[in-house]
């Protein structure tokens, strides 16, 4: 079950992945995710910010102390270094509501 799972979680992520890796309109596929993020239900917003995007930032910002990065995602772990520097700890706790 747990490795099943895994694998669809894998399997997301890569799929995720594939549809926003563009080089041309940018602009659109932004304003296409942030539209269909805003029509899910508040709760499934909060879970994703709290299962997927508070914890590549803490990630980054690990990979941005340690160096471990190159010019291809710098700029990304310098950014979650700046975004998780705005926060203390108690922003940092999503709750599940």
């Amino acid at each position: 079950m747990k490795r099943q799972k895994e694998q669809n979680v894998r399997e997301l992520i890569d799929k995720l992945i594939s549809e926003l890796s563009v080089m041309n309109n940018e602009r659109e596929v932004q304003n296409q995710v942030v539209s269909a993020f805003q029509c899910t239900h508040r709760t499934l917003q909060q879970n994703f910010m709290r299962h997927v995007i508070m914890p590549l930032f803490e990630e980054m910002h690990k990979w941005d102390k340690e160096g471990n990065y190159d010019l291809r995602n710098e700029a990304s772990c310098k950014l979650a270094t700046k975004m998780l520097g705005c926060l203390n700890e108690d922003d940092k706790m999503l709750p599940f509501i």
